[in-house]
């Protein structure tokens, strides 16, 4: 169940503590137990951009066509996208076998 189910109807802004600072409920992980989820999904996607730019020079070395000198991206991406959808294919009919579980 993601956050926001459980929220439920407490999606509208929740402040910590009305007298001092003004938290909005998003940052206010405590009550939801929601922030590590997260936080761990943009350190995620932040490595996998920071691994790509470093990478990104010997990519371009090895996928330099000797032909006409371009680029040809289609050779990371054609499997990566398979390699995606197989993941997604299989964890959607994981949740899905949990419906009748």
């Amino acid at each position: 169940m993601n956050s926001c189910a459980r929220i439920g109807d407490k999606a509208t802004p929740v402040w910590h503590n009305q007298q001092s600072r003004k938290t909005p409920w998003l940052f206010y992980f405590d009550e939801f137990r929601i922030g590590g989820v997260e936080i761990g999904q943009i350190l995620f996607v932040h490595a996998l951009l920071v691994a790509f730019f470093l990478l990104r020079p010997l990519l371009v070395r090895l996928l330099r066509s000797a032909r006409d000198g371009d680029v040809h991206w289609s050779v990371v991406t054609l499997p990566a996208s398979f390699v995606i959808g197989i993941v997604a294919s299989y964890w959607m009919m994981d949740r899905i076998s949990g419906f009748w579980s």
